[in-house]
């Protein structure tokens, strides 16, 4: 989707505003011995995986590492940064780095893991025609297999998902009721960010609990840039990508896909590499390496002068939102409704959430009718 912004991105342009990218202490040291003991486990060397906080340590490195690359060649800081549009580099980024290590790491889109997406038939003709087969929001992530060893010394694989970009999808100008249509009504959806707030979520009809858990998981990988897959948490996720694939009228729909399809439609998908424009692969950071002096010393710098004396930030520097061009995707703006036809279209949106709430699932040609009447 291309962006209308002009002025630089702010922390207060997100949803989530008490959710930051998390700057680690970067122990290179530590770091390598974490690498050799994963190498001794992949050649069999070893049957002793790694501790969960080595594990932690090291995505956290991983995720640093694919950040600071993407935002050095810009004016951009890290900790504002929305990276929209640089989920294949660093999904490339961090597959050349466990592919190495040997561990198995899959890299793929969730346009094509997400399932059947309840559309129009002008809508599926419509991104037929722009993706091929794919109708669903695209984003390249990938997953990886960690062995972890538990307190008993037994050791398995934890499947983590790797997602340092998500936080593009958090945009307060595109997580709101307006992007569910522009002047065509080509538009489907706010983005995926949206639908992993609390608020919406319950509107939705979603349980308060586990409307709080997504927005929790939420600001898990905006600060992290991957979580712990497990069935709970790729339904949330998954559901989010499902949401944010389809128009206004089909919101009602139950959610049929459970935790465990998200996962194994993720394992059975073939591994898709989005390759950079210019292929330069010998120039992706797939070493651990300490981060260029310039950039590593402006965040700590920055970090001591803000955020010593409180828990939350007081202020962000501002830094230039990184404008894709996308020419396939130049008709789906967000439409700027007059006021009349917003305060419309939210009563009407209000009309199919209780719809949804009283289990009416037969009423796709009246949710159809409220959104035509307002616009």
């Amino acid at each position: 989707m291309s962006n209308k912004r002009t002025k630089p991105i702010t922390q207060e342009d997100y949803i989530f505003e008490d959710a930051i990218p998390n700057i680690p202490e970067i122990n290179l040291e530590e770091l390598r011995k974490i690498e050799e003991k994963l190498k001794d486990y992949v050649s069999g060397k070893s049957k002793d995986g790694i501790t969960m906080q080595e594990a932690q340590n090291f995505l956290d490195w991983v995720s640093f590492n694919a950040r600071n690359y993407v935002v050095d060649k810009t004016n951009e800081s890290i900790l504002v940064a929305s990276m929209t549009g640089q989920c294949a580099l660093t999904q490339d980024i961090n597959y050349e780095i466990f592919k190495k290590i040997g561990l198995d790491i899959k890299a793929f889109n969730m346009s094509n893991t997400i399932g059947d997406i309840p559309m129009r038939k002008e809508d599926k003709d419509y991104f037929t025609f722009l993706y091929g087969k794919n109708v669903g929001v695209r984003h390249a992530v990938a997953l990886v297999n960690i062995p972890i060893i538990d307190n008993k010394n037994n050791t398995k694989l934890y499947k983590f998902q790797l997602d340092p970009t998500f936080r593009q999808f958090c945009l307060k100008e595109n997580c709101n009721v307006d992007s569910f249509c522009d002047e065509e009504r080509e538009f489907v959806s706010p983005d995926p960010g949206y639908f992993m707030m609390q608020d919406t979520l319950t509107k939705l009809g979603v349980e308060p609990e586990l409307a709080q858990k997504s927005e929790n998981l939420a600001k898990e990988i905006i600060k992290n840039g991957y979580f712990l897959l497990n069935e709970e948490s790729a339904k949330l996720y998954g559901d989010a990508f499902v949401r944010a694939s389809k128009r206004l009228e089909f919101q009602n729909t139950k959610m049929n896909m459970t935790g465990l399809d998200y996962i194994k439609n993720f394992e059975n998908n073939p591994s898709h590499m989005i390759k950079m424009v210019d292929g330069e692969y010998k120039k992706l950071p797939s070493e651990i390496q300490e981060p260029k002096p310039n950039i590593f010393s402006r965040i700590i710098n920055y970090i001591k002068n803000r955020f010593q004396s409180s828990k939350k930030p007081l202020a962000l520097p501002e830094g230039n939102s990184r404008k894709v061009e996308n020419q396939k995707l130049e008709n789906l703006q967000v439409a700027q409704l007059t006021e009349e036809q917003l305060k419309n279209f939210r009563e009407n949106e209000q009309k199919i959430l209780e719809n949804h709430n009283n289990n009416n699932y037969e009423t796709q040609d009246n949710n159809k009718e409220y959104i035509e009447k307002s616009l």
